[in-house]
């Protein structure tokens, strides 16, 4: 690299005109639509209806907002488990799972005035918690404690009834996220350009207390996952900074973030720092571990980290990068448990994207300039491995290319 002006490189271009991300809403949208009315006969009639009715609903959206849905990390984790809950004839967990149907549609069919003349029904989650994917905050519903709320969309007015108590919000303040919608809404903290960030709602807990209790990878102790809340504003300015950093230094990678990533997961760690998870696509898990998140530079880094995992996920379902990989576990640079290959595949692609970063700072910034040498040493580490015991493919050539001029090897 020679000039700090030149094109990201490992921005990773969309083949042949697909955009990746688009690609993996199609999928997933037609997977959707392909499977859901084969579920009536496996579960009760109520239940039956109401996915006919949302099916319906889901089938009347416009292409881009069933993309927007279907590209939802709560969305694919919900979709996971329908998929789970389907191949093992857990009929039970079936019902149950698609009664969360209507939650994805709701904001999208009151914004397109597609919700039937008659109330609808949504399951609550947690303590009388009307959450709805999408949307920039919750209700929680005063009244008696139920696990059911009715929804009616009359025009300018949204009538919520749960456990014996009416509650009317106007539509349009309601459809913006607005605080001042009804005393029991609770909105969220976005980021400037749209991510929302949010660590409390009740799948998310519940994934990190599963995480929490999986038995500890080798050479490492027990995860202790817990959800940063509340979030206040000055997380959200210390993120929306990071972005600008990186936005200033590699805008193409910053792009990336704002399209890929709809949900910045907060959480207590004294062990973990960031992560991503396949089944919440599209979210970004991260802790104060290593860094406070008032730590500019390192929250840049570890944005810019996770966002080149969701788009080395995405480049990977269209071309495996390697044709011919060795088989089984080898022994990784930066970790202390052994990886698959395409484990360090991963590894070193993010690991040359945040060099490519630290290196357009490094003139001007002491720390940006130490952090490089350092990256750039497992950036290395990586690259001896592919090269030795990986083949690429045509586009994987490529990539390969790009990274070896980062490491200047």
């Amino acid at each position: 690299m020679t000039s700090h002006t030149a094109p990201d490189l490992l921005a990773v271009s969309d083949s042949a005109g697909h955009d990746l991300l688009d690609h993996y809403h199609d999928r997933l949208g037609a997977g959707v639509m392909r499977v859901l009315p084969k579920l009536l006969d496996r579960v009760s009639e109520r239940s039956a209806a109401s996915i006919d009715l949302w099916w319906e609903i889901f089938h009347q959206l416009p292409e881009e907002t069933r993309a927007s849905i279907v590209g939802g990390p709560l969305f694919s984790s919900w979709w996971a488990r329908v998929r789970t809950a389907v191949a093992t004839r857990r009929n039970d967990e079936l019902e149950e799972l698609m009664e969360h149907f209507g939650r994805f549609l709701c904001v999208a069919a009151i914004r397109q005035n597609a919700l039937p003349g008659q109330p609808v029904r949504l399951p609550l989650l947690g303590h009388g918690e009307l959450r709805l994917p999408g949307h920039p905050g919750h209700f929680i519903l005063p009244g008696e404690p139920t696990t059911h709320v009715t929804v009616t969309h009359e025009g300018a007015s949204i009538r919520l009834t749960a456990g014996g108590t009416a509650l009317d919000v106007d539509t349009d303040s309601f459809l913006a996220g607005h605080r001042d919608v009804s005393p029991a809404f609770r909105p969220h903290i976005v980021l400037r350009q749209g991510t929302e960030v949010d660590a409390t709602d009740p799948w998310l807990t519940r994934f990190m207390r599963s995480q929490n209790a999986k038995s500890a990878i080798p050479g490492y102790p027990q995860r202790d996952l817990a959800p940063l809340d509340p979030v206040d504003t000055a997380i959200r300015d210390h993120l929306d900074r990071a972005v600008d950093l990186l936005d200033d230094s590699c805008a193409s990678f910053a792009s990336e973030f704002r399209r890929h990533i709809a949900l910045v997961v907060p959480m207590r760690s004294r062990l973990v720092s960031t992560f991503t998870d396949t089944g919440f696509f599209g979210a970004l898990f991260m802790s104060e571990h290593i860094a406070p998140f008032s730590d500019t530079l390192i929250t840049a880094e570890h944005i810019l980290h996770e966002t080149s995992h969701h788009r080395l996920t995405l480049l990977l379902e269209q071309d495996p990068i390697m044709a011919d990989a060795a088989e089984g576990l080898v022994d990784s640079p930066w970790r202390e448990d052994p990886r698959p290959m395409h484990q360090i595949l991963h590894g070193t692609f993010v690991f040359a994207r945040i060099a490519q970063f630290h290196w357009r700072l490094a003139d001007h910034d002491e720390r940006a300039a130490h952090r490089y040498q350092e990256v750039l040493s497992d950036l290395r580490k990586g690259l001896d491995l592919l090269l030795a015991r990986t083949t690429p493919t045509p586009r994987g050539e490529l990539l390969y290319s790009e990274m070896c001029t980062i490491a200047e090897v």
